[in-house]
């Protein structure tokens, strides 16, 4: 691995602007791993909840006969050094294999959506597949789905009872793998990866992107609708909304074209502080119109899902044949009509990209304006990966890519690149309304050692579904279900008074809820205190990085929690206010200001002081 130094190869491009974080990013770090065999590509990128870096791609195998590509995840810590790779099917003689999205389970396991080809008698055979993996990325099981022939692999949304949505592009029936025929599709699988339900949208020839979540439960997708054209025949795309619900029913679907022109696609979205969709993707067609010209596009819809107001980025002019500009990623600020978007923009010289980012503000007048800032970095490669971008809670942006790069760089080599110094971003709180828990027991009539427990809360808001209930049973039994269904538990011993039995509902959204009930008796305060502490944990413990994460569970409903960071002589280091969300607190702790050393972290919640030992190393 090669870190290059700070700003090497960076063009940075500022414009005026006077608001706070009106100054471009800063390169942090660049990282360039691989097997430097050729094709060794990023598809999307990932933190983990231990403070890595998950990559997700292909690399080329060595196979002088008949090379192949494999799919590969690279692991590695949060300042870009290499960990583990881990390579899945280097058997699989084919083409095609590669990861094109992840997501973390409830659990830290790790889903990686893809594709596997298999090559046999002169053809490949290309299908979805997705695989799970424990925390190092070891596989623990692969599923196959017969899609006839997968196109492309986009999103990937884990969800509360370990299984997960995924957003796919299948091939009709009558397409081919060389001439395929998109389907937008979005498969349902359980924690398992068996298909609990299909739905396709759309028409032949349109396509998904990306697919988030929404804080009425409900779900939202972007991508392009496609659009048939005559002499020659042929097909363009429009920009396209749909919002669906759990089940995947589709709630309403929106064409989003602009005044110069219907053809575009999109390819990542974020809600805004307003509560309204902000959608960014790209225009123009080039290569079914080659008067086209392909213009980066951001858009901001109002609360029906329509076109509010858009501001276009358009291509340099070049000679010969070049892509143009695309956004992939649009990160909203806390005010509304503030925007950092990131993608790519053609170079002057034909044939090459540079990745772009870029600060946006809504004119009070309407119409458009040149960026705050501006800033192209290296010839990019990340055509089509909206997965590869992450926004990190410290104001950080990373990019995974296989950017064509000077000596010593390989053209091929995944190359990440960390920048520093982006304005503080809105997210929404998707849990605002969270889950009700309506928990219940009774005795089992001629066994008095024996309860059944019920369960018939509420999801939350309108479309939120409940998914997962987890139920502990005061004896230190724990049982997990997808189902609200009776659960009978019969005691060996009956328990102290004051032993609580808990049941923790989680709707769609991942939003949590407890409930205790005390069949033997309620518990007296510093039995509840000792509880509480008990069950917090801070990890990882000893740390090293930039934050440690903190969980406290079990809380009684109250407003705000007052905290405090003692050195070890107990003198107060900082202050700092916590909200609980459904009775649970999870909270990422800034620790990279803090020298080695042994702290204190004290919590006041209403049930009583709560102290976790912190060694920083």
């Amino acid at each position: 691995m090669k870190h290059s130094a700070l700003l090497l190869g960076l063009l940075l491009l500022l414009s005026s602007g006077s608001s706070l974080w009106a100054q471009a990013p800063t390169l942090q770090w660049r990282s360039q791993f691989g097997a430097r065999r050729g094709d060794d590509v990023a598809g999307a990128i990932l933190h983990t909840r231990h403070n890595r870096l998950l990559i997700g791609g292909s690399a080329l195998v060595s196979n002088v006969s008949n090379p192949y590509t494999s799919a590969t995840t690279w692991l590695l810590s949060n300042r870009g050094d290499s960990l583990r790779t881990n390579t899945y099917f280097p058997q699989a003689l084919g083409t095609g294999t590669g990861i094109g999205a992840m997501a973390e389970a409830p659990n830290g396991d790790f889903l990686l959506l893809g594709s596997y080809g298999i090559y046999a008698n002169g053809q490949t055979t290309v299908q979805h597949m997705l695989i799970r993996t424990d925390s190092l990325g070891q596989q623990r099981w692969v599923r196959y789905y017969n899609t006839n022939s997968a196109v492309d692999m986009q999103s990937c949304l884990a969800l509360a009872d370990g299984g997960a949505l995924l957003v796919v592009s299948c091939n009709d029936p009558a397409g081919s793998l060389m001439y395929p025929i998109r389907v937008p599709t979005v498969l349902r699988v359980d924690s398992l990866g068996n298909t609990l339900w299909k739905h396709q949208y759309g028409q032949p020839y349109s396509e998904f992107q990306t697919i988030i979540a929404l804080p009425d439960g409900s779900y939202a997708l972007v991508g392009s609708l496609a659009k048939r054209l005559t002499n020659p025949v042929r097909f363009i795309g429009t920009p396209w909304l749909v919002r669906i619900t759990p089940d995947g029913d589709t709630i309403h679907t929106r064409k989003l074209p602009i005044p110069q022109t219907e053809v575009g696609k999109l390819y990542n979205l974020r809600l805004g502080p307003d509560g309204t969709l902000v959608v960014v993707g790209a225009v123009g067609w080039p290569y079914a119109r080659p008067n086209d010209t392909q213009q980066a596009l951001l858009l901001q819809l109002d609360a029906q899902d329509r076109v509010a107001w858009y501001q276009l980025l358009p291509a340099p002019a070049v000679t010969g044949y070049n892509i143009g500009c695309t956004f992939y990623q649009v990160y909203p600020l806390p005010t509304p009509g503030q925007y950092v978007v990131a993608g790519t923009r053609a170079d002057p010289n034909p044939n090459e990209q540079a990745g772009y980012l870029a600060r946006y503000e809504r004119p009070a007048g309407g119409g458009t304006a040149p960026p705050v800032w501006e800033t192209r970095f290296f010839k990019a490669e990340v055509y089509e990966r909206p997965n590869a971008y992450l926004l990190e809670p410290d104001h950080t942006l990373t990019v995974a890519d296989w950017a064509s790069l000077p000596v010593p760089f390989q053209p091929t080599d995944v190359v990440v690149t960390r920048f520093a110094g982006l304005p503080p971003t809105y997210e929404p709180d998707l849990c605002a309304t969270p889950p009700v828990p309506n928990a219940a027991y009774t005795l089992v009539a001629g066994a008095p050692d024996s309860l059944v427990f019920y369960e018939l809360g509420t999801a939350g808001p309108a479309y939120a579904q409940l998914l997962h209930w987890r139920w502990e049973l005061g004896d230190g039994t724990v049982v997990e279900q997808t189902t609200s269904t009776p659960l009978g538990h019969r005691y060996a011993t009956p328990p102290a008074p004051g032993t609580a039995v808990r049941v923790t509902i989680t709707n769609n959204l991942g939003c949590a809820a407890t409930q205790e009930l005390y069949p033997w008796g309620r518990p007296t305060a510093a039995q509840q205190a000792q509880a509480l502490a008990a069950g917090a944990t801070l990890w990882p413990n000893p740390a090293s990085g930039s934050t440690v994460m903190l969980r406290v569970p079990g809380l009684r409903a109250q407003g705000t929690i007052s905290g405090q960071l003692l050195d070890g002589l107990g003198r107060e280091l900082r202050r700092f206010t916590l909200r609980p969300q459904g009775g649970t607190v999870e909270a990422a702790l800034p620790i990279d200001d803090l020298p080695p050393g042994v702290y204190s972290l004290r919590l006041l919640p209403v049930e009583g002081a709560i102290v976790k030992r912190l060694v920083k190393q």
